[in-house]
């Protein structure tokens, strides 16, 4: 998840075990969020910051996550909560959410281009996977998995059935896990 640092400086160290110092990172710097770690030296957050520094920072560290999203309807852009409009978003635009800025029925959001803006809170967005790629892996697993056992199940109905009895065609595991791997194929090759 992508998360811009709020603390004046702060140490990177290489493992949150042996704590050697990579460097520091500043307020404003933009880093991708990465998992936790628990040591004796305390919680540590991996990071992979924008300026190549990769490590961890102490878990304490204050920063402001990016969720990104996009708007399931055209929706105005206000410089500030209540302004006027400056400006339209059109559906299907990726924007970030800025966490913990709801303010008077309105959201911060970040445009791709980087700039700030707020826009209604019932604004109809749909929330994307922070890893695209991983998202299209697991629907590509789930549909070949359902698509497996949409054939089994109807090669043993088959089989059950082969002294002239009837037999069940399970088309709708199968149908549906072809439209996973299909939509998984193309979550891949757009997110390359």
């Amino acid at each position: 998840m992508l998360a811009q640092i709020l603390d004046a400086r702060v140490p990177v160290v290489a493992s949150p075990v042996n704590g050697a110092l990579c460097g520091y990172i500043s307020e404003g710097t933009e880093v991708k969020l990465g998992k936790a770690s628990n040591s004796a030296n305390g919680n540590f957050i991996y990071i992979e910051a924008a300026n190549g520094i990769r490590g961890f920072i102490p878990g304490a560290t204050r920063v402001i996550q990016f969720r990104p999203a996009r708007l399931l309807k055209d929706s105005p852009r206000c410089e500030q909560p209540n302004a006027s409009s400056a400006g339209l978003l059109r559906k299907g635009e990726l924007i970030f959410l800025v966490t913990g800025s709801n303010r008077d029925g309105w959201v911060q959001i970040r445009t791709k281009t980087g700039e700030y803006a707020y826009i209604p809170a019932n604004t109809r967005i749909s929330i994307q996977p922070d890893n695209p790629r991983a998202a299209g892996a697991k629907q590509i697993v789930i549909g070949l998995i359902l698509l497996a056992a949409g054939l089994a199940a109807t090669s043993w109905s088959m089989s059950s059935a082969s002294n002239g009895g009837t037999y069940l065609i399970f088309y709708g595991p199968v149908i549906y896990g072809i439209a996973l791997v299909f939509q998984g194929f193309i979550r891949l090759l757009l997110n390359r």
